[in-house]
């Protein structure tokens, strides 16, 4: 294994656990799911863009007919947070990002049509121990679930939703051999666009002069998005799909040890146990799907590399 490369992914996606950190001071300051999706994508939009006329203003070119591609890519990852940032505010972090990370079987039903894949025994099977996961971590078997907010829940799956079509049209556009900060500045551009008329300007523009709520902002935007984002993406391409999806398990078990550290909730044994049968499902299935999708594109001369 790369070593390396395994540390750079596994730091990326332990920083998204940190998430709900900034996520909730917002919301408890008056900001919105949408406001605080704006702001993020508004943040690191802005730190790529300053970082390409640095770096190499050659990375902004684009063909028209990718713009399309980019604009659908960023209405998916601004449906993605925003339900994400709504189900952190309702329900445990553990709870939210786990249900955001069963993404890879949405992936499999657009496979069905996409690739003309068969359900097979051991897909119903995973599918079946995802199931039970998710169950005992909602605490509905252990009679813990009397305060479980079910539009925090259904905010979470229709992220995992969301962002699963937009990890899906990331992998099927990566011929388009653009560099990883040119595809994330494009997305984040357009996101940042699309939640404008949707956010709080005003207000949100107006926070940036309270030093704390910069602080928050700025973490959110550089530290939790910019940085991570770009760890994962540099590390995934110098990695096998089995031990990247393996280390990317790192975002649950980092959201999970901050809310029972930061918020106090709750890491029973059978959540832990719920978080395990979830995680090996994921794994397996997240394999699976990607080593069809390399397949598909290996048969249309695609390189096997090209990732977002």
């Amino acid at each position: 294994m790369n070593s390396g490369a395994a540390l750079v992914v596994a730091i990326g996606a332990a920083s998204f656990g940190f998430l709900g950190i900034p996520v909730r001071f917002l919301g408890d300051n008056g900001f919105s799911a949408m406001d605080i999706t704006m702001v993020r994508h508004l943040v690191t939009a802005v730190a790529l863009f300053v970082i390409i006329l640095v770096v190499d203003r050659s990375l902004l070119r684009a063909r028209p007919r990718d713009v399309l591609l980019f604009a659908l890519f960023g209405a998916f990852k601004l449906m993605s947070d925003v339900t994400l940032f709504k189900s952190q505010m309702l329900i445990d972090l553990s709870l939210s990002t786990l249900l955001q990370m069963t993404a890879p079987y949405y992936v499999m039903v657009f496979s069905l049509f996409l690739f003309k894949e068969r359900i097979t025994i051991q897909k119903m099977i995973t599918v079946i121990v995802a199931f039970i996961g998710c169950i005992l971590v909602t605490g509905i078997v252990t009679g813990k679930h009397d305060d479980l907010n079910f539009v925090g829940i259904a905010c979470a799956c229709m992220s995992g939703l969301f962002f699963g079509m937009f990890t899906l049209g990331c992998k099927i556009g990566a011929d388009r051999q653009y560099a990883p900060m040119t595809t994330m500045f494009y997305i984040f551009l357009f996101a940042t666009l699309f939640s404008l008329p949707l956010a709080d300007d005003a207000m949100v523009l107006g926070s940036f002069a309270n030093a704390e709520m910069l602080l928050y902002i700025l973490v959110l935007g550089f530290v939790l998005s910019l940085l991570p984002f770009y760890c994962t993406t540099w590390g995934v391409k110098r990695l096998e799909v089995t031990k990247a999806s393996l280390i990317s398990v790192m975002e649950l078990v980092t959201a999970a040890i901050v809310g029972a550290a930061v918020f106090g909730e709750e890491l029973s044994a059978p959540r832990i146990v719920g978080m395990f049968l979830v995680i090996l499902s994921i794994v397996i299935m997240d394999v699976k799907i990607w080593g069809k999708i390399r397949e598909h594109r290996r048969s249309k001369g695609v390189s096997a590399d090209g990732h977002t």
